[in-house]
C-alpha cells in the first residue's frame, strides 16, 4: 500500500524503493507491537483475547526474543521506517 501510492504519483524508483523499505519497517514495527500486546494488553485494547498466540504455540517476536528486546526491536522499526522517509524531504 505504500508503494503503490509512489507508482501512481509517477514517483521514480528510488522514490518507491524509498517507500518499499518505509512500509517493511513500518509493517514489522506493527507485527511486532501486535505480538507484545497479545501478551501484555486487555481483551479491550486489542479486541481480542489477550494469549491467544502463545496458547496456539505461535512463533512471536516475544516467544522467541522476549519482552525487553522485542520492544527494542518495534523501536528500532519505527526509527528505520521515520529515516526513510525522512530522505523524500517534506513531499
Amino acid at each position: 500500500s505504500c508503494v503503490v501510492g509512489g507508482i501512481l504519483a509517477g514517483g521514480h524508483e528510488d522514490q518507491v524503493t524509498i517507500l518499499r523499505h518505509y512500509g517493511r519497517a513500518l509493517g514489522l514495527a506493527f507485527q511486532i507491537t501486535d505480538d507484545i500486546l497479545d501478551v501484555e494488553g486487555t481483551a479491550e485494547e486489542i479486541g481480542k483475547s489477550p494469549g491467544k498466540d502463545m496458547m496456539a504455540g505461535k512463533a512471536t517476536y516475544p516467544a522467541i526474543h522476549g519482552l525487553g528486546r522485542s520492544r527494542e526491536m518495534a523501536a528500532d522499526m519505527v526509527t528505520e521506517a521515520v529515516a526513510a522517509l525522512a530522505s523524500l524531504g517534506d513531499r
